[in-house]
């Protein structure tokens, strides 16, 4: 399978030597690159990893894990993924592309670390957070490992402005954690929607637009009107800072935390607070009255937690506790999985739309409003244990599979 993905994408070769920058995509080569790739993405150990790949050593697996297996070159191979599936006609039936979800899950880590905090959500031990976005097209769009303690929200914006493939992503679901109003603020001046699932509509409290508006259905929703004296007074300092964001210049997470960590409120936060929170007040007048806008919301979450329910199967091994205590580790271990798991959809995708094409060529009736309730998101067909057989000689390039219609 991961032959065969590699074969497609020509990823292994795009795996470039962290010292001289240069590739060398020999055969052996190759194998150690996917093999370290799924002994990261599993979890297993470089020592178990060599017994179960022939030809393999676990010398092998740590020096191709510190040469050609760094973030940049697994960031790379995750826009690989998400490209191909992008152009697949059969992932058209699940999304356009322009919308992912957001969502973390916790991996459990050793207590001896910077990141090994316990989350009061989850409850099982030290760990950190697992944030991926994951596009309506299924596939694993950005990830990132964060502390327990990290606001989630701080997140969500920073899969939007780098994950780097072809997606024209401009709408984020998430659960309740995306209901904050500095991050619905700077969303919107980026040119993003943030929507969340409102766990307690009832206790939302909005903002009027003058003091004369009048709202007797909802009066009691209203708690204060809207200042937008401080938002003119700040405009220029709002534009320099949205320039800069959109530029790269400063990553949305720093803004967020710098802003929410001190008790007073200087006048540029302020002001993005008044613009947050008229977002915020557009937002769910409108999640109060579209019900298909709720449940779209809804099934995005679910294609998330599909998604996060693939993580848990191939993160398994050894107890599903991550083996490394070094911040930079972990972000490459956690960059494995998703990149594994984009590489899994590949393949799911691409056997599945040949599938569908060969029932069509049977004369089986294919109704076209019936393959938006399929999924890619499978594992069943998969062994991850024992052997780790890569057979180059059979892997085949599966990029003519997407392009038939279906």
């Amino acid at each position: 399978m991961l032959a065969d993905s590699d074969a497609t994408l020509s990823l292994t070769e795009r795996f470039i030597h962290y010292a001289d920058k240069e590739t060398r995509a020999t055969k052996q080569k190759r194998r150690d690159i996917l093999a370290t790739l799924f002994c990261d993405a599993a979890n297993i150990g470089p020592t178990k990893m060599a017994l179960s790949t022939p030809g393999l050593t676990a010398g092998s697996i740590l020096s191709t894990q510190r040469w050609y297996n760094y973030r940049e070159n697994l960031r790379q191979g995750i826009i690989l993924c998400n490209n191909y599936i992008n152009r697949s006609l059969l992932a058209r039936y699940w999304g356009d592309g322009k919308t992912v979800s957001f969502d973390g899950m916790q991996l459990a880590t050793y207590d001896n670390n910077t990141r090994a905090e316990l989350h009061l959500r989850y409850l099982r031990g030290s760990g950190g957070l697992f944030l991926q976005h994951v596009s309506n097209k299924l596939s694993g769009l950005f990830g990132q490992f964060a502390a327990c303690s990290s606001p989630e929200a701080a997140h969500v914006l920073v899969g939007l402005l780098n994950h780097g493939t072809e997606m024209e992503v401009d709408t984020v679901d998430t659960d309740s954690i995306g209901d904050h109003t500095l991050a619905l603020g700077l969303g919107w001046l980026l040119g993003f929607t943030i929507r969340p699932r409102i766990k307690r509509i009832k206790y939302a409290k909005l903002v009027r637009p003058t003091r004369d508006a009048s709202y007797p259905a909802i009066d009691a929703l209203f708690l204060r009107t809207l200042n937008t004296k401080v938002i003119e007074e700040h405009y220029d300092e709002i534009v320099h800072l949205i320039c800069s964001l959109g530029e790269g210049a400063v990553s949305p997470d720093l803004v967020l935390k710098r802003f929410t960590s001190y008790s007073r409120k200087g006048g540029i936060h302020q002001a993005l607070l008044e613009i947050g929170r008229a977002v915020h007040t557009i937002y769910v007048a409108r999640y109060f009255e579209d019900p298909d806008l709720r449940r779209e919301i809804h099934r995005n979450l679910c294609r998330g937690e599909a998604w996060n329910a693939m993580t848990r199967i191939i993160f398994s091994f050894n107890r599903a506790i991550m083996r490394e205590n070094n911040v930079d580790e972990q972000e490459r271990l956690a960059l494995s999985l998703l990149l594994v798991q984009n590489m899994i959809v590949v393949w799911n995708v691409s056997h599945m739309s040949q599938a569908i094409l060969k029932l069509k060529k049977e004369g089986a009736a294919c109704v076209h409003a019936e393959l938006k309730h399929i999924t890619p998101l499978l594992t069943s067909h998969i062994r991850m244990i024992p052997d780790f057989v890569i057979e180059f000689d059979r892997a085949h390039n599966m990029t003519d599979m997407i392009a038939q219609p279906l």
